[in-house]
């Protein structure tokens, strides 16, 4: 294990350690923004798009890609994914480490929202699978505080040690204070009741942003359910461009992230992505009205 300044370091040193100009990586169409912002930073990365549904990402299409593609590894968020919201399957999660056996690639499992659940049964890690083959990146920053920036990977020893001889010559190590604030609360034995807190009130927040949308929302628009999480993804038809349409709704008094953003080679600009954690409930019900407004505009 290695404790790093959050897990987007952690993405950065896994960039820097395993890619090299032309390496493919195989990532969720859509992904996380600033995991492609670390590998980015490391080479010039060839991506291979792999679909998201209802069940997290398509491993079926990803073996069809494989026919002709060999990427370094696999960059996945199974659990909550940002910024979808959805959770990969356990037959998906068993099914990605066959095949990173079959053709020889790392799976990079990045999982800072996995204790984030309100609803459903636990679904075990990819690394709980294919503990060899998984990098597997968490953080305090969704559970604690996100200004302590400590996060860790855990992977084989091997692996483990290329990080962090990589790590050192940028910050010498993690804050010897955050890192001892963590330590202390996890001895405290209260982050139960901290988890237990802060599901409660997301997963209220959450509620009254779907129960908003569904009352609000023309029927041609579609948005995924989370079980957990932070994230709502919304799919509008074909021909309305988000990132356009996001003047008007700022003009109404509401923001959101087009998605374009989140997709590394052929974006769909007809997605959305909203955040229900930070703005209360009756925030959150006007925002939504607002935005129906907004959407009614251009449909």
């Amino acid at each position: 294990m290695l404790v790093t300044c959050g897990s987007q370091q952690a993405l950065y040193l896994v960039g820097q350690a395993f890619l090299e100009d032309g390496d493919e990586v195989a990532i969720g169409g859509p992904t996380y923004v600033a995991a492609m912002s670390a590998f980015d930073a490391a080479a010039d990365v060839e991506y291979i798009d792999v679909p998201i549904d209802g069940n997290g990402m398509d491993v079926d299409a990803l073996e069809a890609r494989l026919r002709d593609t060999d990427p370094a590894f696999v960059y996945t968020v199974p659990t909550f994914q940002n910024p979808s919201g959805t959770t990969m399957s356990r037959e998906r999660r068993e099914r990605l480490v066959d095949l990173a056996d079959e053709h020889d690639f790392l799976i990079v499992e990045d999982q800072p929202y996995q204790e984030l659940r309100y609803e459903g049964d636990h679904v075990d890690p990819v690394a709980a699978h294919g503990p060899e083959r998984t990098i597997f990146l968490s953080s305090f920053s969704k559970v604690l505080a996100p200004g302590f920036r400590v996060g860790w990977l855990a992977a084989p020893e091997p692996l483990a040690d290329r990080l962090a001889m990589l790590k050192e010559p940028i910050d010498l190590h993690t804050s010897t204070f955050s890192q001892h604030v963590a330590a202390e609360y996890l001895r405290s034995g209260e982050m139960d009741d901290q988890l237990s807190v802060i599901n409660g009130v997301y997963d209220r927040k959450r509620t009254a942003m779907l129960d908003a949308l569904a009352d609000g929302m023309p029927a041609a628009v579609e948005w995924t359910r989370p079980e957990g999480g932070m994230f709502v993804w919304v799919t509008y038809p074909e021909g309305v461009d988000t990132k356009e349409m996001l003047v008007d709704a700022s003009d109404n008094g509401v923001a959101y992230v087009p998605g374009f953003a989140f997709f590394p080679n052929e974006p769909r600009r007809n997605t959305l992505r909203l955040n229900y954690t930070l703005a209360d409930d009756e925030e959150i019900k006007t925002a939504v009205e607002r935005l129906a407004e907004t959407t009614r505009e251009w449909l």
